[in-house]
């Protein structure tokens, strides 16, 4: 299967369009200057197109794009909300047993691999 990023999913919704070249040529342009699909309907909007044809140029902006990486940072503020919602009892509990804690998180870790 390819990559959808590799794909050029502007010319495969473009070409069967009920759109003048110019047009067409237009929001193939806009498609592969833009960084990302907010500016994509931001451009689009300047061309006259019928809305479900800007709609699927957008939707395969969104497709091409690079999910963003995970960085550390993001997971230990993902943690710490999550220990944010543990309830206080629970967590002066593992305080006082932090050994059995450790077991089980470990334990809970090695599961949901």
């Amino acid at each position: 299967m390819i990559d959808p990023r590799l794909v050029d999913h502007a010319k495969a919704i473009l070409q069967d369009a009920p759109l003048d070249l110019a047009t067409k040529a237009s929001a193939w342009d806009h498609w592969h200057d833009a960084r990302d699909a907010q500016e994509l309907s931001t451009r689009l909007a300047e061309v006259e197109m019928p809305d479900h044809i800007a709609q699927k140029l957008i939707e395969a902006k969104r497709l091409s794009m690079p999910k963003p990486d995970v960085t550390p940072v993001d997971k230990a503020t993902a943690a710490i909300n999550r220990l944010a919602q543990i309830d206080k009892t629970v967590l002066d509990l593992a305080e006082k047993h932090p050994t059995v804690a450790r077991a089980l998180i470990e334990a809970a870790v090695k599961a949901k691999n």
